[in-house]
């Protein structure tokens, strides 16, 4: 039994909502996995900071098949995923999430917008924060830039899904700038937190 919000296993299968979520208001609609993070920590993190891009191909394609089997995910008209901040971006190479997404968008059909969302600032390493320090560290961390998603379903890309922060911040700036609803698919998740 998973989360009907965030995906996340259910410790309480009498429950709908992960302790998480039902702590959490959270701006999306609601999010898949393909699996725990527990399970690929060392596959993802090669993906990510280990120059293996190849990674993506089979990765994204995982993802493509978990969305294809949620009928929730049909309604979703554009692919954006969660952008890296340029240095970042210039330190890594590529980023892992328009590469998955990239990957999404060829087995679903669906559009991908890799500029529409944009990330103004660096933020700090969030391993080690909670949810509220996320949402701060998050902050004004992202924009939208043009038209692309107004009125549209968005289906937002990551590679993982720890507090729900950087999705909450992301659809938060899609939603103001005129995105009707916002889902998203990451590959790995982690665990809800004790009850």
């Amino acid at each position: 039994m998973y989360c009907m919000r965030c995906g996340k296993a259910l410790t309480d299968p009498a429950q709908e909502l992960c302790r998480d979520c039902r702590h959490v208001r959270h701006s999306f609609v609601r999010g898949v996995a393909v699996c725990s993070y527990r399970n690929v920590s060392s596959v993802l993190y090669r993906f990510k900071y280990g120059e293996r891009s190849e990674y993506a191909a089979f990765l994204g394609g995982m993802m493509a098949s978990r969305v294809m089997r949620e009928p929730d995910f049909a309604s979703c008209s554009l692919i954006v995923p969660v952008p890296l901040s340029r240095g970042r971006m210039i330190s890594r190479g590529y980023n892992q999430s328009e590469l998955l997404g990239r990957e999404i968008s060829k087995k679903t059909g669906i559009p991908i917008s890799c500029d529409a969302l944009i990330r103004t600032k660096r933020t700090l390493a969030m391993k080690e924060m909670d949810h509220a320090q996320r949402r701060e560290n998050l902050k004004k961390a992202f924009i939208v830039q043009g038209n692309d998603v107004k009125c549209k379903i968005i289906m937002l890309i990551d590679d993982i899904y720890t507090t729900g922060a950087t999705m909450d911040a992301c659809s938060e700036a899609l939603l103001a700038a005129g995105a009707a609803a916002v889902y998203f698919v990451v590959f790995a998740i982690g665990e809800s937190g004790p009850c």
